[in-house]
């Protein structure tokens, strides 16, 4: 967090836009999605010194969990306290139930605070937030949230007479996100009565599957439907409701334990549930083209006579999407999907034709190389070796588990058994080890390891150098290094490779505002935005640059737009004046204040400085008026020799 600048400020003049302030992004900042630096913490504080008191905690909230959906930015908050911001003795918020914020709907605090989400990671781990007062931003942090499991979602009323009674309660097994199909796997159903407690009216145990367009029907008239799932399939977003009604929405976060067996049940004549069909996948392949995976086992009895036995197979197999697998009796099992990470499959079991069963597979060597992925990224890189290990045990040809191995290994100085680890993931799929570099490249530039981040890159490129992702993410770190003119041939080869690419444009108007070529700025900015209109950065950055040519009502008319579409690269038109009346530029401060009391009337600040900017331009009576109007609205500060000169 940073140190704040106090409140009570009366004018701003002494700081420019290129400064940052209280953690703000300012006009001039390069940004390629929020990157940030890692931050292990799941408590927002907000810190502030109130009268003789320094270094009060004025506001603490703590993070449940996060959510990064396909549509959809969210956190589960279970805990908020906060002091008066004057008096440091007067709580005025402390409770711990569940609430929910997202990108769209901040967290409303007291006195004129709000924290809002402004981005989530794509791994739903980190959230960074921002904290402001009266519509003005003070803070931002990042934090990053337990993401405990837990694997059942429980809705929780008040009935007559009883307090938190738990009517509904769903137990999730796993979760499946792939490219065309959403799903959840429920295997535990309770429900009581909302209007008597002492009646249960579900208690359900069967497999059931749940997709985003097939809410799970409940009593009474609730219905819960999915609503998205993670890219990693861990996390799902659920919201309950009643007659049409949404009543309740959370998160839940799934163990999605290892079941690498498919295993039909079937209630047969005289001898209950009977496991008819078991089938063992060894692993999985989801490609560009096609899907597979690896069957080792079949077993399958009789439908009508379980003891039976009518397929007893260990040949090893492989599905596909196009071609099921045929058992007896009539029975198909189709490969339906793979997550995106080959870690799930999804499966699809048919009679003559009819859809019977589903299920979602979880295989042991993904879900071990995710084990220590996690503990690479946190570095533990023994605990991560280990975990690669016994992926490349159960799947010697897993190149991933291969690659990130190696990375590990070279972590701990152990850089000829990195090198063998390193050439084996290469022979086997050298496509993912370069998309590896280029992650591991993106991990160093969040860290600031600048020089090892650019080494990635290079090895990345050395692989595939004709992926224009990662010499974008090489022109980025050269421009952090102040690089420019070598960051900019790095941006044009990732233009020459993809000319859709509207962030390589756009860092490259960064590159020139920076080198002062402002026509150029307006050029490449214009030409991001002409890809993709709605990337406010760009805007901001065309703003700067018609800023730097003296075209102030086209830059405030950017800027503007830069603010509508995304509030993380708004600008601040009172600092902008401030700079261009720091830099002797007086009309043009006066254009910005004038902008500033255009969207705020009542901005004493605005106000005054406008003033101040009149009477060096020996407008004496229109400065005049502008103090009289700061005076009035509450400007407190004390008279400056130019407002007394102007009596």
């Amino acid at each position: 967090m940073w140190i704040l600048i106090p409140f009570g400020i009366a004018s701003s003049k002494d700081i420019t836009y290129d400064e940052t302030i209280t953690g703000n992004t300012n006009a001039r900042d390069l940004i390629v999605d929020q990157k940030t630096s890692n931050f292990n913490e799941s408590t927002y504080n907000f810190i502030k010194d109130i009268g003789d008191a320094k270094g009060v905690e004025v506001i603490k909230v703590h993070f449940k969990n996060a959510f990064r959906g396909a549509d959809s930015n969210l956190a589960i908050i279970d805990r908020v306290w906060q002091v008066s911001d004057t008096n440091s003795s007067q709580v005025i918020i402390n409770y711990s139930h569940e609430v929910m914020t997202t990108r769209v709907v901040p967290l409303k605090l007291g006195e004129g605070y709000e924290l809002a989400i402004k981005s989530i990671d794509i791994d739903g781990k980190r959230v960074y937030l921002e904290l402001s007062k009266s519509g003005n931003v003070i803070d931002s942090a990042m934090i990053v949230p337990p993401n405990v499991v837990e694997d059942t979602y429980t809705y929780i009323k008040d009935l007559d007479y009883s307090k938190d009674v738990k009517v509904i309660q769903v137990h999730f097994k796993n979760a499946f996100r792939g490219a065309d199909q959403n799903l959840a796997t429920v295997d535990r159903v309770w429900q009581v009565s909302d209007t008597n407690s002492s009646q249960l009216i579900n208690n359900n145990s069967d497999r059931l599957t749940l997709t985003s367009g097939t809410p799970l029907k409940l009593g009474e008239g609730y219905d819960l439907a999915l609503k998205s799932i993670d890219i990693d399939g861990d996390n799902v977003y659920l919201e309950l409701s009643k007659k049409g009604k949404v009543v309740d929405a959370t998160v839940i976060i799934l163990a999605n334990a290892i079941e690498d067996t498919y295993t039909y049940i079937k209630d047969l004549d005289h001898s209950g549930d009977v496991e008819v069909i078991k089938v063992h996948f060894k692993n999985a392949f989801r490609g560009a083209d096609q899907n597979s995976a690896t069957i080792d086992r079949v077993l399958q009895v009789s439908d009508t006579n379980s003891s039976q036995v009518i397929n007893n197979s260990s040949e090893t197999l492989t599905l596909t999407s196009g071609t099921p697998l045929a058992l007896e009796d009539g029975y198909e099992l189709t490969l339906r999907s793979i997550d995106i990470d080959g870690n799930k499959v999804y499966v699809v079991l048919s009679k003559k034709g009819k859809v019977v069963d589903s299920a979602v597979i979880i295989l042991p060597a993904p879900v071990l190389f995710n084990n220590g992925l996690s503990f690479y990224h946190q570095g533990k890189y023994v605990e991560a070796i280990s975990a690669f290990d016994e992926a490349i045990e159960i799947d010697p040809q897993y190149a991933a588990a291969l690659c990130y191995k190696s990375f590990a290994l070279d972590e701990l100085g152990k850089h000829d058994e990195a090198t063998s680890a390193y050439d084996k993931a290469i022979e086997i799929d050298s496509q993912y080890v370069a998309a590896a570099w280029e992650n591991k490249g993106n991990d160093l530039e969040q860290s600031k390891r600048y020089d090892d981040a650019l080494e990635a890159y290079r090895r990345a490129i050395d692989i595939d150098p004709k992926d224009a992702r990662t010499w974008f993410g090489k022109g980025y770190v050269l421009s952090k290094q102040g690089e420019l003119n070598e960051s900019m041939k790095a941006y044009n080869k990732a233009i020459e490779i993809d000319p859709e690419y509207a962030m390589a444009w756009n860092n490259k108007a960064s590159n020139f505002l920076d080198l002062g070529i402002n026509d150029d700025a307006l050029k490449a900015s214009e030409k991001a935005i002409g890809i993709d209109s709605g990337l406010a950065i760009a805007w901001r950055n065309k703003g700067n640059a018609l800023d730097g040519l003296a075209r102030y009502d086209e830059a405030i008319q950017s800027y503007n737009k830069a603010s509508s579409i995304d509030q993380t690269y708004s600008v601040s038109m009172i600092d902008m004046g401030n700079s261009h009346y720091n830099a002797g530029e007086y009309v043009a401060a006066i254009r910005y204040y004038d902008e500033a009391i255009k969207k705020d009337s009542k901005d004493k600040c605005a106000w005054y400085n406008k003033a101040d900017a009149l009477r060096m331009l020996h407008r004496n009576s229109e400065a005049e008026s502008a103090y009289a109007k700061a005076r009035e609205l509450g400007y407190s500060g004390t008279m400056t020799l130019m407002e007394m000169t102007t009596k």
